[in-house]
């Protein structure tokens, strides 16, 4: 699938957009508990020549954009690019950095007009994307309770143990003679 898009011969802006899900990002802390004012980062890598990377610092909301700024092309060809968001961008307690990949190709004809195609792949699986986009998740954090009724019986000498089990992680409490 192609994207076409109406901008000036030889020149392709891109950009795209960062998503948390589960706070806002003035209320994600980093693994040293600060809230606030993390910073995430972007890369921009052509199949032959250097990388470009952006930060962006979001301090409020749900989403925030991030801007490689324009590439310009001189001549007719065929062009890739791989856009990743960094795993510098873990550095965030608990939060879930997407790992998708977008690979943009950008096709330059003999007039400097441009045809694009963006496909995303994450976890081996590939499909056409129509933009840049990185969500990240950030688990909410919430009281549980639970409660342990023995009826007819005693309590067991060593107590009991207790394993709470999320689709992402395991979490064991020991708890002794209740």
């Amino acid at each position: 699938v192609h994207h076409y898009r109406l901008m000036e011969p030889g020149k392709l802006p891109v950009t795209g957009t960062k998503y948390i899900e589960g706070s806002t990002f003035d209320q994600v802390s980093d693994k040293h508990g600060n809230r606030g004012a993390l910073t995430y980062t972007f890369e921009l890598k052509p199949t032959n020549g250097n990388k470009t990377t952006i930060d962006i610092t979001p301090t409020s909301g749900y989403e925030a954009e991030f801007d490689f700024g324009t590439l310009e092309f001189q001549t007719a060809g065929t062009y890739q690019y791989t856009i990743i968001e960094t795993p510098d961008s873990q550095n965030k307690h608990r939060v879930h950095r997407d790992k998708t990949v977008y690979t943009l190709t950008v096709t330059v004809d003999e007039n400097l007009q441009i045809t694009t195609d963006l496909k995303a792949t994450l976890d081996g699986v590939t499909w056409d994307a129509d933009e840049i986009v990185f969500l990240n998740v950030y688990p909410t954090v919430g009281d549980l309770t639970l409660t342990k009724k023995l009826v007819n019986a005693q309590s067991a000498p060593d107590g009991f143990t207790f394993h709470i089990t999320t689709d992402n992680a395991t979490y064991r409490d020991d708890v002794k003679n209740w």
